[in-house]
């Protein structure tokens, strides 16, 4: 860790406290399919563990949401709801403890402060959209780092496009995800969805303490 993102994360913790940077990996590459249901993993590992193996734990399957059961337009919002609630429920805890520290035992009977952080989030493309909340075909802004127009993404025009502002986009998130069902609210989701190309679903992510102050 870089020792200016170090002191950034140690003003955010109580003192003695340690980091605990974990990686996260989820893939939309399908496991397992018995016909019947078909599911894939979301994995973790801690980094700064003292040992030459390298250890992915397994903490969930995600099952796969059938084009067939939903209507083809709302298949990635699904699938992206889907993923952040299950999220949610296995790392509810580590996400709290981001913020206000847990105690960890150790094996020689030692008890320490510790502040786990997500540092990296293995996915491959189609899944690192599903993680951002972001609309993964048939949308004006297909690049999740830039704001660059598919008809520009392979030309001279969009070769220096503007970044994505992150902030921005979860705030637009939540504003829709918590807007209601009153007049006009949905032509107001389609609208917003349109302009910065994401589902009207909160990335659970975006709750970890980061490398710096707040989620």
């Amino acid at each position: 860790m870089y020792r200016e993102q170090h002191a950034h994360v140690q003003g955010t913790m109580p003192e003695d406290t340690r980091v605990l940077p974990m990686h996260l990996y989820s893939g939309a590459t399908v496991l397992s399919s018995s016909g019947a249901v078909s599911v894939y993993s979301l994995r973790m590992r801690v980094v700064n563990v003292n040992t030459k193996d390298v250890r992915w734990m397994t903490h969930a399957y995600i099952p796969q949401v059938e084009v067939r059961f939903v209507e083809t337009s709302k298949v990635q919002e699904v699938r992206s709801e889907l993923l952040q609630w299950i999220s949610h429920i296995v790392f509810r805890r580590s996400v709290m403890a981001s913020h206000r520290g847990a105690w960890i035992n150790l094996t020689g009977g030692d008890r320490v402060p510790v502040s786990p952080r997500a540092l990296l989030y293995v996915c491959d493309k189609p899944e690192e959209r599903a993680v951002m909340c972001l609309k993964g075909t048939g949308c004006i802004f297909p690049c999740t780092p830039f704001m660059v127009e598919r008809e520009d993404s392979c030309s001279a025009s969009g070769a220096d496009p503007p970044s994505r502002d992150v902030d921005e986009t979860v705030r637009v998130q939540l504003k829709n995800a918590t807007m209601g069902s009153f007049w006009v609210a949905a032509a107001r989701r389609a609208e917003v969805k349109l302009e910065h190309s994401l589902n009207s679903v909160v990335p659970a992510m975006a709750a970890w303490a980061g490398l710096r102050n707040g989620p």
